[in-house]
């Protein structure tokens, strides 16, 4: 097995500066990039939650994912994704079309940022 061994590099002023620049780039990339994750994994746990509310009034009218194919024009095996997986991402249109299919509405509400 070959030995990796470490060399000592004596970096210039110059270099000492990019290198805090770079770094100082790098820690306020990763907070924003944490805050779209958590904006992007507010909409999609949204998303699952209403899946989760028409996945309950599709059973408790007794309407199969096969029927919901046929009314929706949905593939059955997208339904059964979009209600079983958390990282789907339906469309609003697709939420409205199953709520259609099932016999009710999706309504939105606005809340300010906090």
């Amino acid at each position: 097995m070959a030995r990796i061994r470490r060399r000592k590099v004596t970096l210039t002023d110059e270099q000492k500066q990019r290198h805090a620049e770079i770094r100082r780039q790098v820690d306020a990339d990763k907070q924003r990039l944490s805050r779209e994750a958590m904006e992007v994994k507010a909409r999609m746990d949204a998303a699952f939650a209403a899946m989760q509310l028409l996945k309950a009034e599709r059973e408790k009218r007794g309407i199969s994912l096969t029927e919901l194919a046929e009314r929706t024009g949905i593939d059955k095996g997208n339904l059964s994704r979009m209600e079983n997986n958390r990282n789907a991402n339906p469309t609003l249109e697709t939420l409205h079309r199953i709520a259609r299919a099932i016999g009710g509405t999706i309504e939105f509400t606005f809340k300010p940022a906090a």
